[in-house]
């Protein structure tokens, strides 16, 4: 009962209002580059909980959510439970930094800032 599946969904008010209305995000990809449902779900406070492939590793750790072994049934029990046991303040900790961390790296100002150091680094 307290797991959902929404599949794709086009209309943003729709779906951050299901973001809005959770409190995790599980992400069990068997291959992905840098999932948008992930960065889009961490934007809204979301405490992902994903496989560790592509560049999903970049964007969650362990002060902002979970990250499991593919194509890991046990593992993603495993985190599940662990998210569960959690009291309020530690997710809210978790959402926290999972807000935090896509403000300082992936908005279009900080990957400006960022490309532009790169550059002068570079030259």
């Amino acid at each position: 009962d307290n797991v959902h599946y929404f599949g794709e969904v086009r209309d943003l008010k729709a779906l951050n209002k299901i973001f809005d209305d959770h409190t995790f995000l599980i992400v069990p990809s068997h291959s992905e580059g840098m999932p948008n449902v992930i960065l889009e779900g961490m934007s809204r406070g979301l405490v992902p909980i994903a496989s560790n492939v592509g560049a999903v590793g970049e964007l969650i750790n362990e002060s902002n959510g979970f990250l499991i072994e593919p194509n890991k049934i046990e593992a993603i029990q495993g985190a599940i439970e662990k998210v569960l046991a959690f009291d309020k303040d530690h997710i809210t900790i978790l959402s926290t930094n999972a807000i935090g961390k896509i403000k300082s790296t992936f908005t279009w100002s900080s990957n400006i800032r960022l490309t532009t150091e790169n550059f002068q680094r570079v030259i």
